[in-house]
This record gives C-alpha cells, sequence and structure tokens, in this order.
C-alpha cells in the first residue's frame, strides 16, 4: 500500500479515476519531498507549471486543485511554481475551479485546512500562510506583493500575509501585503482588508474596518 501511495494511487484516487487530471497530478506528485504523493490531486481541466527546483511537503491531509460541487466542471484552474519555490500543505484543503495560484520564486506557501471557493486568486511572492479551519470564499484575491516599487517610497515591495486558525472570508474579498487576519475573524464580502484584523472581529468595508467585535462563528 505504501507503493501505491506513492505512486500517487489510493482508495480516493481509484473512486475518483474519471474526475482526475493524471499528468498534472503527476507533475505535482513528482514534487512531494515529505509525505505521500497521493496525497495530492489535480482534477480535470488543471493546467500545472511546475519547475524543477520547486518542493512539495504533505502532511496526512489531502490537497485538491479545481475541485468542484457537483461532477460537472466547466471552468479551468491554474496552479504554478517558479524556481526554489515551496508548497506546505498540513491538512485537507480543497481549491475549487477557475483559480490561479501561484508560488513564486523563492516564495513558500503555506495550508493548513480548509477550502478556497470558485475563483480564487492566491499568488505568493514571499510568504503566505492559511491556517486550520479557514474558509474562503468565491472570486478572493490573496496578494502579498505589489508586484512593482513606487519611486520614493521606502516600503517593502513585498511582505508575508498570515491567516489564522478558523477564519471566514467572504465574496470577492481582496487581502494585500503585511496582514495578519486573526483568529475567529470574519471578512465581509467585498472588503478590502490593508490593515491587520484583530482575532475574534468581523471587519468590513474599502478599506475594511472592525464593524463588530466578539464575533464567534461555526
Amino acid at each position: 500500500m505504501g507503493l501505491l501511495r506513492n505512486l500517487g494511487i489510493n482508495k480516493f484516487t481509484i473512486n475518483n479515476w474519471k474526475r482526475i487530471n493524471w499528468r498534472s497530478s503527476r507533475k505535482l506528485q513528482n514534487k512531494v519531498r515529505q509525505g505521500y504523493p497521493s496525497n495530492i490531486v489535480a482534477f480535470r481541466g488543471t493546467k500545472v507549471c511546475v519547475d524543477s527546483t520547486a518542493e512539495i511537503e504533505v502532511g496526512s491531509g489531502r490537497f485538491l486543485i479545481n475541485d468542484s460541487w457537483c461532477d460537472v466542471n466547466p471552468f479551468p484552474a491554474l496552479f504554478s511554481m517558479r524556481e526554489h519555490s515551496k508548497l506546505v500543505v498540513h491538512g485537507s484543503f480543497s481549491v475549487y475551479s477557475n483559480a490561479d495560484i501561484s508560488i513564486n520564486e523563492n516564495a513558500v506557501l503555506e495550508i493548513g485546512s480548509g477550502f478556497a471557493n470558485h475563483g480564487a486568486r492566491i499568488h505568493c511572492f514571499q510568504n503566505i500562510r492559511i491556517g486550520n479551519q479557514v474558509y474562503i470564499g468565491d472570486d478572493v484575491a490573496i496578494r502579498d506583493s505589489d508586484g512593482h516599487e513606487v519611486v520614493g517610497s521606502n516600503k517593502p515591495v513585498s511582505l508575508p500575509i498570515v491567516i489564522e486558525d478558523h477564519v471566514w472570508i467572504g465574496a470577492r474579498v481582496t487581502i494585500v501585503k503585511g496582514v495578519t487576519i486573526g483568529k475567529g475573524a470574519i471578512v465581509a464580502a467585498g472588503a478590502v482588508v490593508t490593515k491587520d484584523v484583530p482575532p475574534h472581529t468581523m471587519v468590513a468595508g474599502v478599506p475594511a474596518k472592525v464593524v463588530k467585535d466578539n464575533v464567534f462563528w461555526k
């Protein structure tokens, strides 16, 4: 059984045989340096671009790319890893269809458990850390870099993003560089998060501001 898991085959992949893009899955599974390659799966419609120096670590959970809520999935997904980039997956996490996820040169994307719904845009230039039980709505953009330097500014182009455990992020939210979203927080739909979000608060607006304290959700 251990040999089969290292070859990317287990009960899950057998049960979902027709849904899986085996070519894209193997490209990712070949980069697994720690954990079982069978725990990372790309479904049909996934395009993968992975540099030869990229590395992936997976724990006991499963990382799914281009998942869908039903068997019919009309949207593609793109997953790319550049030179010396790294993906670390601690738990079980699903990225749904129409996603665009990129891990740039020397960057590290670290993921716990939860899901990113349809249309996620996660662009990691330095470090993005997503905790456990994090639920991300449709069309959310998470980017830890401006991408360009502003002349005369002393601010770094890229700064890490941290999303702590049990965070609910609504649809069409934008999260920019240098932000930490505290444990148990809720980010309302359409918000643009430019500053840290305290734990157990709800933020909303552009830019996002605290609209409610002592928030708990399930």
